[in-house]
C-alpha cells in the first residue's frame, strides 16, 4: 500500500504482540515502493492478527485525502440476524456513501433498506448480496425453515435471488437476466459482440421465463416487454414460415447432426401458425393425442387421437364455447367400440344438421351433389327398406310392362 499510517508503533506491536495502540508516522508518506504492512518470508512466522478488541468496525481507505476519511472502500463490522452475531464484510462501490450494514457476509455496491421496507430478507445471510439503489441480488445458501440460527438440521438450499421495492403485479419490478458477452466488437453481425451484448433468457417477476435474444428484438432491450406466459420462447431469425430453426425441440436421442437423432421440433411461423415435425433419423414420423404410453403403444397416422371413453367422443370442433359441455354451438366427431364413426353436430344442446358441399342443411344430412352408391337403405320405425332393392324391382317391372306393350302393339 502506498498510504502506509501505520508504520513504527504498529510494526511493534505486530511483531511483539503485546501490545495495542495506535500512531501516525510524520510526514505521513511512504518510503519505498517495496514497503508493506505485514510479516516477511522469515519461516515459521506467527499468524499476522489485525485486532480490534472494541465492537467497532476496520474500514480500509484509499485516495482519502490528507487528513480525512472521504473515500471507504472496504469494511469488515459485527452484524446481528435474528440475534446471533455474524461477520459482514461490505465493498463499497461509491466510498463517499459507504455501506453501513452489510446484509450478507459479503456485501458489494450501496447501502440497502432495512427488512420489509424492500426485497431483502433476514435469511439473505451466508452468501453474496449487491445493491444498487432499490434493487438487489443475492446468491447464497438459505434456509428451508427460515432459521439462520445453525439449527436448520441440513435443510438448506442453494438460490439465487433478486428483488426490487416495488410490487411484481404493478409490472414494473425488475427481471433476472442471462447474458452472454463476446468480444467487443460494433461492425460484426452477431449481438453478443454488440455493446448491450446477447440476452439468452430472463426471468421476469411475475413468475414468467423468456427463453431467447431479449435485448436485439421485438421484446426491446433493457427491460423491455416481458414474457407473457410461464414458458415463452423466442428466436428472431424464424422470419420465414419454414425456416430451418423451430424454437422449440423434444428430443429422445441426440446427434451431431441436426437432422438426425429421434425428435420433435414445434415452430410458430411468422404467420402465427404452428408446425410439428416428428422424425427419427430424418424420417417423418406420427404424433398421437390421447394415453398412448398408457396402453404403450404408438399413434400410427400423421395425427391421431385416442380416447377409449364411449361417452366421450376423441375431437370437438367448436364454433362458440360454453364452460357447460352441453351447450355453445360445436360438432363431436368419435370412433365407437364397434368402428362405427359418429358425428355430432349440436348447438346450445339441440341437433343440428350435416351439410356436404353446403353450409346451410336443412335435414339431418344434406348433400349438394351426386350421390354414388351402391346400396341405399332407408328405415323407419317399423321397417327398413333396400331403396336400392326396390329401385332394381321397379325397373325389372318396367322392363316387363315394355314387353308386354310390345305384344300388344304387334297384335
Amino acid at each position: 500500500m502506498r498510504n502506509i499510517t501505520f508504520i513504527i508503533n504498529l510494526l511493534a506491536i505486530v511483531i511483539c504482540s503485546k501490545s495495542f495502540g495506535q500512531a501516525t508516522v510524520t510526514p505521513n508518506n511512504w518510503i519505498a515502493q517495496t514497503d508493506y504492512l505485514g510479516w516477511d518470508i522469515t519461516p515459521n512466522g506467527p499468524d499476522l492478527n489485525i485486532k480490534h478488541e472494541l465492537d467497532q468496525p476496520i474500514h480500509f481507505y484509499t485516495n482519502a485525502g490528507a487528513g480525512t476519511f472521504n473515500n471507504r472502500k472496504m469494511s469488515i463490522m459485527r452484524r446481528t440476524i435474528n440475534g446471533i452475531e455474524r461477520a459482514g464484510v461490505a465493498i463499497h462501490e461509491r466510498g463517499t456513501n459507504p455501506i453501513t450494514l452489510p446484509r450478507s457476509i459479503l456485501h458489494l455496491g450501496n447501502n440497502y433498506f432495512t427488512s420489509g421496507v424492500a426485497g431483502w430478507r433476514t435469511w439473505m445471510d451466508i452468501g453474496t448480496f449487491t445493491g444498487l439503489q432499490t434493487d438487489f441480488a443475492f446468491f447464497g445458501i438459505i434456509p428451508l425453515d427460515g432459521d439462520t440460527t445453525d439449527n436448520q438440521q441440513d435443510h438448506n438450499d442453494a438460490a439465487v435471488v433478486w428483488g426490487d421495492n416495488i410490487n411484481p403485479a404493478a409490472e414494473g419490478a425488475d427481471n433476472l437476466r442471462f447474458i452472454f458477452s463476446g468480444p467487443m466488437n460494433q461492425t460484426a453481425n452477431d449481438q453478443s459482440t454488440q455493446y448491450s451484448a446477447l440476452e439468452v433468457g430472463r426471468f421476469a417477476p411475475e413468475g414468467r421465463l423468456g427463453i431467447g435474444n431479449f435485448t436485439g428484438n421485438a421484446f426491446g432491450g433493457g427491460s423491455g416487454i416481458q414474457p407473457m406466459r410461464r414458458l415463452e420462447i423466442y428466436d428472431e431469425s424464424l422470419n420465414e414460415m419454414f425456416h430451418p430453426a423451430p424454437q422449440l425441440r423434444l428430443t429422445f436421442t441426440p446427434d451431431g447432426n441436426v437432422n438426425a437423432g429421434v425428435n420433435t421440433d414445434f415452430q410458430c411461423t411468422h404467420r402465427g401458425n404452428l408446425i410439428i415435425n416428428t422424425r427419427s433419423d430424418g424420417a417423418v414420423r406420427y404424433t398421437g393425442i390421447g394415453n398412448f404410453n398408457v396402453l404403450n403403444v404408438e399413434p400410427s397416422r400423421r395425427l391421431e387421437v385416442l380416447d377409449m371413453g364411449e361417452q366421450e367422443p376423441q375431437l370437438r370442433l367448436t364454433y362458440t364455447p360454453d364452460a357447460n359441455v352441453n351447450n355453445g354451438i360445436w360438432t363431436d366427431f368419435q370412433t365407437t367400440s364397434s368402428g362405427d364413426l359418429f358425428i355430432h353436430p349440436s348447438a346450445n344442446n339441440a341437433n343440428r344438421f350435416v351439410g356436404i358441399n353446403t353450409t346451410t342443411p336443412q335435414t339431418t344430412l344434406e348433400v349438394n351433389g351426386t350421390i354414388t352408391t351402391k346400396q341405399l337403405i332407408i328405415t323407419n320405425e317399423n321397417q327398413k327398406q333396400d331403396v336400392t332393392a326396390m329401385l332394381n324391382e321397379l325397373k325389372n317391372e318396367i322392363t316387363q310392362l315394355k314387353e308386354q306393350l310390345n305384344q300388344i302393339t304387334k297384335n
